[in-house]
């Protein structure tokens, strides 16, 4: 018997664990790191960073929603690769008019068609202070950095970002067998939300998620002076010796198990309903209870693998 989509997704996770433990102040060896990136649910697309298929866990049907960080230095083989071997036509970018502004994406087109990118503006997020980073211990928790402030971070992601989200989701309800890229700066934060949105519609455990969030350890590596960069353009306070930036600059599945826990006690538990995430569409993205359904069902695979 052939190993199901669930094996080969867990056999590949054991094969990232010792990369995934690796500090980000530490580099990955180079080989295992383009085996990794080279090995699914990352796609190695030319010019692209921390690309990978949701479809890799079997409750989501593949080839159908994919995340990444920026495309803004995607090549014109890359282009080549999402529109005439992925057939993506279409581009969910969750970057702020800022972002846009200073690294533009190229012409994501060529003699087979073109890729729309759709941008809707977003909230003011919320000040990030980081202190939130920093490990807090209590009579009765310790509370690992990362944890706490990526958790608030999230939270705050949701409310920021509604317009975005029901974007994406509107897609998958309308036009469900055509592939989508959501993506940010990094691949990490506002698309890991999105991502964890998805992944719980699909019934995902918790522990699931927090492994696929995990994966950006691996996916950013190839990128990680110009993502630090960034930040010291955006928070030029900050340093190595920074309270905090340790939690901050790292990528621990905790963290967004602290976020899934989170967001189900605000968006479900308060509410005395099931799943978060449905609650969540339902509610605060403005979508019927049966579309919300049509979603989830649109993004099961076909049939059982």
């Amino acid at each position: 018997m052939a190993p199901s989509r669930d094996q080969h997704a867990t056999k590949n996770l054991e094969a990232f664990r010792p990369l995934l433990e690796t500090p980000i102040e530490q580099d990955i060896d180079p080989v295992a790191l383009q085996i990794a990136t080279n090995t699914l649910p990352f796609i190695s697309i030319p010019g692209v960073f921390n690309f990978r298929d949701l479809g890799h866990h079997p409750r989501l049907k593949q080839g159908l929603l994919y995340r990444s960080g920026t495309l803004f230095t995607v090549e014109p083989a890359g282009v080549n690769m999402l529109i005439n071997d992925l057939n993506v036509r279409t581009v969910f970018d969750f970057r702020s008019s800022g972002e846009r502004k200073a690294f533009a994406f190229p012409e994501l087109e060529n003699d087979k068609g073109s890729i729309t990118v759709h941008w809707e503006p977003s909230d003011t997020p919320a000040e990030t202070n980081i202190s939130d980073f920093v490990d807090l211990e209590t009579e009765s928790h310790l509370w690992h950095g990362g944890a706490r402030g990526f958790s608030k971070m999230y939270l705050d992601t949701l409310e920021v970002h509604k317009a975005s989200f029901r974007a994406v989701l509107q897609h998958v309800l309308l036009r469900p067998h055509e592939p989508i890229v959501f993506n940010c700066t990094a691949g990490k934060d506002r698309t890991g939300v999105m991502a964890a949105l998805v992944l719980t519609l699909a019934d995902v455990p918790d522990h699931e998620i927090a492994a696929d969030y995990a994966l950006s350890r691996i996916g950013i590596e190839s990128r990680k002076e110009f993502l630090t960069g960034i930040i010291r353009m955006w928070k030029p306070e900050w340093t190595s010796e920074t309270a905090g930036m340790r939690g901050f600059s790292n990528v621990r599945p905790e963290y967004m198990a602290q976020f899934l826990h989170d967001a189900r006690i605000k968006y479900a538990d308060k509410r005395g309903e099931g799943n978060w995430a449905a609650q969540y569409a339902h509610h605060d993205l403005g979508f019927e209870l049966h579309d919300v359904d049509t979603i989830r069902a649109n993004m099961q695979p076909s049939q059982v693998e």
